[in-house]
């Protein structure tokens, strides 16, 4: 989509981040292979219920903070959603690679998480 750069050039995270707002109920979302650079948190709506990373590098920049990448909210308890493969590289920048902050089930596989400047995964509210 447009402003979504796959070579890690420019910040993909407020067009990614408004992909995923207006994916409809039960998307399957697939990141095609590349890296996408993210100056803010990408953050996965409840109405995909695969966000598939297998070929993708999501990417921290030098002003992030926070988590790279956040699956529901506090708000919202997921059931059944699945986060599949990729690397979180957060450059030292982004304290968390991962957060599921609210969950009954979410299935994480094959999922690299590097240079975070706290935890690489958190598990409900941080």
């Amino acid at each position: 989509g447009a402003g979504i750069d796959p070579t890690g050039t420019t910040d993909s995270a407020t067009a990614l981040n408004a992909k995923l707002a207006t994916a409809p109920a039960g998307s399957h979302v697939i990141l095609p292979h590349g890296t996408y650079l993210a100056s803010v948190g990408i953050v996965v709506p409840p109405t995909v219920v695969l966000l598939d990373l297998t070929s993708a590098t999501l990417q921290a920049s030098a002003v992030m903070t926070g988590a790279l990448l956040t699956v529901g909210n506090t708000s919202t308890v997921w059931i059944n959603s699945s986060l599949r493969g990729g690397i979180l590289r957060c450059n030292n920048y982004a304290a968390y690679g991962l957060t599921l902050p609210s969950f009954l089930s979410v299935n994480v596989s094959d999922l690299t998480v590097t240079d975070q400047t706290s935890h690489g995964i958190i598990l409900g509210d941080t």
